[in-house]
């Protein structure tokens, strides 16, 4: 049974997608990106996990406490660090591990070995931890050195200063969040293709507009990340890779040289996109929109409010994926970063995640359907709603944990930013729509609806609103459902 019901709808899509050069065509774009893209997103996520595991073999190996974390301070002519195991942070819960304005090495076998060069001590390091290498460490007290030696090569250690090991921890919490993104911006590409799908399958402009702004959040982000790689890869040379550092080991070159080649490619490609998404959608949205006018001539102040609701149906599309995107990020760092040792109220943020998670399909559809269906109570609820999730929003900030990780984490930060900007529009556009309801936008959408059905194509939306049927609300009912792709 179920293998009948889903063979005609497979049809039925591939019908939709290939029926013109174009539809056809923005199906390939699509596609093509949504591989190209994983694929990218995978080489990164595994560069990033494979570089993390090298870290956080060191610090665990060294035992350093699983609260403790890094704020790095940039200036034009120097850099510093220090670490800390408490939020907020103050002279009491940090202390500064390297400062480049006053250098003050200690533990470290560079001068003692005469193996000064950092490239080679880095190619030494990568290859005992590669090895399986064995460690030994001064936990009496406070860590003094961490002793690492190669089981293939006994007697030939490299010794990594306590100091050495504390500045690993940026490294090692960059790449953490590094493979959070990957796997975020995976995702989304698979999202973003689904969107594509439905936007081809029901002739939606909603699902349109929605993937083209993500395509140009994804060339944005794009051209940040690529940016600020190149960025990294001054800090951790000066933090890390200089003779003159606490570990003068020259251990991330091949990660930065491969993650720019594969950010170059990431790029291009979305840039590459991102036009041709534009214009696919140009057109799209001309066609859909001339089909509709052929079946429907509506009268202008018609036209006026169904921007309006056309307007929401994008931020809706939108919002499915960004909030649970950004609650998802949330939940990740609370539960697997420093943030679980430090935090006192990780019950009220695992809270906040359930109901935004319970909430947020319920919530959609109310939008969705109420709006297009013009039900006062349910729209009602579902502003009240969207205010309430706003309110929620906004309070988390009084967190001091939820705004380091705000501050810190760009993606994050990104991710949070968007959230409330879609919150917030969607909250005004309810208003909106809600104030023009029985000015004949729901008549309007079921007749657009009912012709398209029957493939009709020529007439005018010339009857008295007052005089339509109480019965069409099913019809009405069902095809909002259709829309949205359930």
């Amino acid at each position: 049974m179920l293998g009948h019901s889903i063979k005609p709808r497979i049809q039925s899509i591939r019908m939709r997608i290939v029926r013109n050069p174009l539809t056809t065509t923005f199906f390939l774009v699509s596609l093509i990106h949504c591989i190209a893209q994983g694929i990218i997103q995978s080489l990164l996520f595994s560069l990033d996990v494979n570089y993390n595991s090298f870290t956080s073999t060191i610090i665990n190996e060294a035992h350093v406490p699983q609260q403790n974390h890094t704020d790095l301070f940039v200036t034009p002519n120097s850099i510093s660090l220090q670490m800390c195991n408490f939020i907020p942070h103050s002279n009491y819960s940090c202390s500064i591990v390297f400062d480049s304005k006053s250098v003050n090495i200690s533990g470290n076998d560079v001068d003692s070995n005469p193996e000064h060069d950092s490239t080679l001590r880095g190619e030494k390091l990568t290859h005992f931890i590669a090895d399986g290498a064995h460690f030994l460490s001064d936990t009496t007290n406070a860590l003094e050195f961490l002793r690492i030696e190669s089981p293939s090569e006994p007697g030939d250690p490299i010794i990594l200063s306590q100091q050495c090991v504390q500045t690993l921890v940026y490294p090692d919490q960059h790449f953490q969040n590094s493979r959070r993104e990957d796997i975020a911006l995976i995702v989304l590409q698979l999202w973003l293709f689904g969107v594509s799908v439905l936007a081809m399958y029901y002739d939606s402009v909603p699902h349109i507009l929605a993937g083209l702004i993500l395509h140009i959040l994804f060339t944005t982000w794009s051209i940040y990340a690529f940016w600020r790689t190149k960025y990294q890869k001054d800090v951790f040379n000066l933090l890390i890779e200089e003779p003159a550092t606490p570990c003068s080991t020259a251990v991330f070159s091949p990660y930065f040289e491969n993650r720019v080649l594969y950010e170059t490619y990431d790029l291009v490609l979305n840039i590459t996109a991102f036009l041709l998404a534009a214009y696919l959608s140009w057109h799209l949205v001309r066609g859909f929109s001339k089909k509709s006018v052929q079946r429907l001539d509506a009268p202008e102040n018609v036209k006026a409010i169904y921007k309006y609701f056309l307007a929401i149906q994008v931020c809706l599309q939108m919002a499915a994926f960004v909030l649970s995107t950004w609650m998802g990020l949330w939940l990740d760092q609370i539960q697997t970063s420093y943030i679980l040792k430090i935090s006192n109220h990780l019950a009220v943020y695992r809270a906040m995640y359930i109901f935004y998670t319970v909430l947020l399909l319920p919530w959609m559809l109310a939008g969705w359907w109420g709006i297009r269906l013009e039900k006062r109570k349910i729209v009602a609820v579902f502003t009240l709603t969207s205010f309430v999730l706003i309110v929620i929003a906004c309070v988390i900030f009084y967190s001091q944990v939820f705004r380091w990780t705000f501050i810190a984490w760009p993606f994050f930060g990104g991710m949070t930013v968007l959230s409330l900007v879609l919150l917030v529009a969607i909250f005004a556009l309810s208003i909106i729509c809600r104030a023009n309801f029985g000015k004949g936008l729901a008549q309007y959408l079921y007749a657009d609806s009912a012709l398209a059905s029957s493939n009709f194509t020529v007439g005018s939306f010339k009857y008295d609103i007052e005089n339509a049927q109480e019965d069409s609300h099913e019809d009405m009912k069902r095809s909002s459902f259709v829309e949205l792709g359930l």
